[in-house]
């Protein structure tokens, strides 16, 4: 590292906050999760914030000031990956070097020209893809910070004519019943800090993110492609608990019985 002396009379101003984004990089899913913090927030809280953040959920990250110069808005790297995350090719630098990097032949990310990373609901069968948009849909009209299991879970049941809203019916249980437990389990729910932008979806929690997992292994042990029903499945025997698991259980669908007979009816 190298130092230099400086005279600090030579700057004219200076401000105690910047404007952040932390971008999350989920690499074997290629997904990644962008948000700008939307209050003042010192550095050191943030980061800190942000790695406690990204480990839980096995993810990497990077951290960013958002800065306007004469070429408009760009990014400066605080902390975290540098680059692209899922292949060499493009790289984040100052914006007032962004003219000299292109005419290296480097591809540089700015703000106006973000890489969004193909999200993992254009992998997955059709019907699973819609029900996993209308769960982020459900996290984020209400402002929540996570995509849980409860969000899942209505996202599901909101599917018309759906597999899993016919089978629970066939236990006397209504979507409605289903949407008011999961209801009351987010009124006990404590949030977590730093709001997301408006109109961008929150992550998949901890435990939607296991119960996706465990949704692809049950369709991959049947030979099917990943659907509703395996992560409604998923959800049922979920070994952990979140609002759409506590939803259930209030409900009296978690019991080995009914677990066994969902099964049945969803997967013949």
């Amino acid at each position: 590292m190298n130092l230099r002396g400086i005279d600090p009379r030579d700057t004219v101003w200076e401000q105690d906050f910047a404007r952040y984004r932390v971008y999350f990089w989920d690499v074997p899913a290629v997904t990644a999760h962008e948000y700008e913090v939307m209050e003042d927030v010192d550095v050191d809280e943030l980061l800190a914030w942000t790695a406690r953040y990204a480990a839980d959920r096995g993810w990497t990250y990077t951290v960013y000031a958002a800065v306007t110069d004469g070429d408009g808005p760009g990014l400066i790297r605080l902390a975290g990956i540098l680059g692209d995350p899922f292949a060499e090719g493009p790289h984040i630098v100052r914006t007032g070097d962004a003219d000299a990097w292109r005419r290296e032949g480097v591809a540089v990310l700015r703000v106006e020209d973000p890489v969004h990373q193909p999200d993992e609901t254009s992998r997955v069968a059709g019907r699973l893809a819609l029900a996993l948009d209308r769960a982020e849909a459900e996290a984020e009209s209400r402002s929540h910070r996570e995509t849980d299991t409860g969000h899942l879970l209505l996202g599901i049941l909101d599917e018309p004519d759906g597999a899993v809203a016919a089978a629970l019916k066939g236990f006397g249980v209504s979507v409605s019943a289903v949407r008011s437990a999961v209801e009351q389990c987010w009124d006990t729910k404590p949030w977590r800090s730093f709001r997301v932008q408006p109109g961008a979806f929150p992550p998949f929690s901890i435990e939607a993110g296991e119960a996706r997992e465990y949704a692809a292994e049950l369709a991959r042990g049947a030979g099917h492609d990943m659907q509703p029903e395996h992560l409604f499945l998923a959800m049922l025997n979920g070994r952990r608990r979140g609002p759409g698991q506590e939803a259930l259980h209030h409900l009296g669908l978690t019991s080995r019985q009914a677990r066994e007979s969902l099964a049945a009816r969803l997967l013949g």
